[in-house]
């Protein structure tokens, strides 16, 4: 067991070296190098910055086509079902007729009768 003495007295020497050690490296760098891991340093950051603001704009333009993109589907989904109703009465002999009808078909023993119309100047 060694004394309360010999314990003290490692403790101040363990101290007194890492205080010395950190003491001498910075003292061990030059001034201009020292300098040179400062400008480094925030050139570092002025980096990360200007990429983390790539990135948001990115980030931006990627939700933006998103909601464009989601906008389409949705037109996309509203002419898919459309045209699965108009699939539904292709078979329908009266939704046939009227498509016909608007084209301008008219029977053999029916007469066309054209009017002028009058909300045309």
């Amino acid at each position: 067991m060694l004394s309360q003495k010999v314990k003290k007295t490692l403790k101040s020497k363990r101290i007194s070296s890492e205080s010395r050690l950190s003491f001498n490296l910075s003292s061990s760098l030059p001034q201009g190098l020292n300098l040179l891991f400062l400008s480094l340093a925030i050139i570092g950051s002025l980096h990360i910055s200007i990429m983390s603001l790539f990135e948001v704009q990115r980030l931006l333009q990627r939700r933006e086509n998103i909601a464009k993109l989601e906008q389409q589907l949705q037109t996309l989904t509203q002419q898919i079902e459309g045209d699965r109703l108009r699939l539904e009465h292709a078979q329908d002999p009266r939704y046939l007729e009227h498509l016909i009808r608007q084209q301008g078909f008219i029977y053999p023993q029916e007469r066309l009768i054209i009017t002028k119309d009058t909300k045309e100047p």
